[in-house]
Parts: structure tokens; sequence; C-alpha cells
């Protein structure tokens, strides 16, 4: 990504709605997939260390690593007090290791998926999972993609067709972000009829705080619902699959 992601994500990852309730969202869902076998977790992809540092927080009887290629990346994490972060152009990451390997919006940075797909299974002990999201649909192309250096955005065909490519079996997907869904849409038609040059800027600007804290409740509320089912359409994808042992 492009330093000026990251510093964006530092600004807002503790009171833009989007960081908020996705990291709600995601942080209830491992919740239900978390059991004694996992005792190291893999925040592959770490950033700031946000959600490494929460995982930390979380679940004091386990190992939580971080593991970035970034070197703004990696120095965020240590200034966040976060100890274990392997630097990914000068370390390699121990194999059959992880219990479970937390992967947020990095699958669409690469240009081999299906090749890292493969590097992240080699690092799940026995048994392990992944659990990963992604961005969805190409029509919904951005600002945030063109700054964030994104490769694609993905369906949830594509996507489950290369998680089984290499080698997992998955026990769920489902799109989320899918009440504010019709606004996100017409946002983006909006900006691409009137403002093109905002289709080269991050989207990621600041809320007014009451609308701040109405999307952040819709946004939220969607936990309920993916607990117990899945959506057929969302501006993002997740995620959770098995290792499947040979």
């Amino acid at each position: 990504m492009q330093p000026v992601a990251y510093d964006k994500m530092i600004e807002f990852e503790d009171s833009h709605f989007w960081f908020i309730a996705r990291e709600r969202i995601c942080l209830d869902l491992i919740d239900g997939i978390m059991n004694e076998s996992v005792k190291r977790i893999l925040d592959y992809g770490c950033g700031t260390g946000k959600i490494a540092y929460l995982l930390q927080e979380r679940y004091k009887d386990k190992e939580i690593y971080g593991a970035d290629i970034s070197d703004v990346a990696v120095d965020y994490c240590r200034k966040r007090g976060l100890s274990n972060v392997f630097h990914l152009r000068e370390e390699k990451l121990p194999e059959n290791t992880f219990g479970l390997i937390v992967c947020l919006d990095v699958l669409e940075h690469i240009q081999e998926d299906v090749e890292f797909l493969n590097q992240i299974k080699n690092l799940l002990s026995a048994g392990g999972r992944i659990f990963m999201a992604v961005p969805s649909y190409e029509f919904l192309w951005s600002g945030e993609d063109y700054v964030s250096n994104h490769a694609r955005r993905y369906t949830r065909r594509q996507l489950k067709k290369k998680i089984t490519q290499a080698g997992f079996k998955i026990s769920k997907i489902t799109y989320f972000n899918t009440f504010l869904f019709v606004p996100i849409v017409l946002v983006l038609l909006a900006k691409r009829l009137f403002l093109p040059k905002s289709m080269y800027e991050s989207d990621v600007k600041e809320v007014p705080r009451f609308l701040n804290i109405l999307l952040t409740k819709i946004f939220v509320s969607e936990r309920w619902f993916l607990k117990r089912a899945s959506f057929p359409y969302g501006a993002s994808l997740l995620v959770i699959a098995q290792k499947e042992d040979k």
C-alpha cells in the first residue's frame, strides 16, 4: 500500500464507522471459531497492528503474531507495543505453526493469489483455519482501491474457487457490509459522474459525528445476522476455511 494509506488507518481506525464495524464483526466471528487447540494466531498483513493488538488483549492465553511486508506497517506495530512482529522482507515465517491466520483485506493486493493462499496454508498447523476478508465486486472499484494498490475485487464464486483450489475446506463464506450497500453504490456513482478526480483519492474521510454514529450502528448490527446466516451481496466478503489434511 502507499504510505498515505497507513497514515489514514492510524488517523481513522479508532473512530471511523467502517473500521469500527469491521473490527467488531470480525472479532465476534473469530470468537465463534476459537478453541483450546489454537495456541498461536497470526495476523498476516497486519498493517498498523490494530487487529493484532485487539487479539492480544482478547486472548491472553494465546500467542499473537503480526506480519507485514511494509517498513511503515512494522514500525507502527512496534510503536503500538507488539513484540511478535515479522518483517516479511527480512524474516521467513515458520511453517505448520499457527492454529489461526487472520488475513483482513490482504488477498486483493496479491497478483498470484492462489499461490499466496498455498503459502498461507503451509503456515497453518494441522486442522488450522484462515479467517479472511476481501473487498467485493469490480464495479465498486474506487479511489481506495487505487490508493491501496489493489489488484482486484472478488465475487463470492471467485473467492470460493480460489480458496478451494488452494486446499481449504470452507465452513463459511458470506458477503458483509450489506445494510449500507445501496448508499455505497449511490455515492460511488455520484463520484464518478461529478467528482472524477476523487476516483484516485482515499475514500476514508472524516464523517460528521452524528452520521458516523448512525452508520456504525447500522453496520455493526450485521453481527447478529452473520452469526446465524449469510448475506447474498455486500461491499465485502469474508471466509472461514480449514486446512485439509492430506
